[in-house]
């Protein structure tokens, strides 16, 4: 299989992919009663009333911007790799899952006209157990998908001085 040299159609891929499964716990989630909000509902509540949130558009919507949230959280997540290596991938998508989703959550809480961001408990412990799903899946298409250049480390090649001068060639 031929690898994926730029870093940021690599996170945009990865991104978008690992957010299948996340969509897919959280839709299960939702239909069990174990999440009071789907994270469509949450990402359009931000720019509509709740009501037009919860609507056949609405949810379309925010399903979009779900995916686009998920797809640029996958450009810091390989650079992540970038600097750090590709060992323990698995520990490293689940701390970015949860940093990134987490961070994304806490600054949404409460902004918007929809106020759709759920408060018990179980819809949060849900969301994030569903955002570490998503970083350990991101994480794992990274690595198997990532041409092996982009995961020397970059901290090398700026301070060893027989290093060469782009970490690509």
């Amino acid at each position: 299989m031929k690898k994926i040299k730029d870093r940021l159609t690599l996170g945009l891929l990865c991104g978008f992919l690992g957010n299948i499964p996340k969509t897919i716990l959280n839709e299960v989630s939702y239909r069990k009663g174990l999440e009071k909000t789907r994270y469509g509902e949450i990402v359009t509540g931000i720019f509509m009333p709740k009501k037009q949130a919860q609507s056949k558009d609405g949810v379309t919507f925010g399903v979009a911007g779900d995916y686009l949230l998920a797809s640029m959280l996958g450009i810091p997540l390989v650079y992540l790799f970038t600097y750090t290596g590709k060992d323990n991938y698995g520990l490293k998508g689940w701390v970015g899952g949860m940093a990134g989703m987490g961070l994304f959550r806490a600054l949404i809480a409460n902004i918007g006209p929809g106020k759709t961001y759920p408060k018990d408990v179980l819809s949060n412990s849900m969301m994030s157990i569903s955002s570490t799903l998503w970083g350990i899946t991101a994480a794992t298409l990274i690595v198997h998908w990532g041409d092996e250049r982009l995961f020397k480390t970059i901290y090398r090649y700026r301070y060893c001085k027989d290093a060469p001068e782009n970490p690509l060639d």
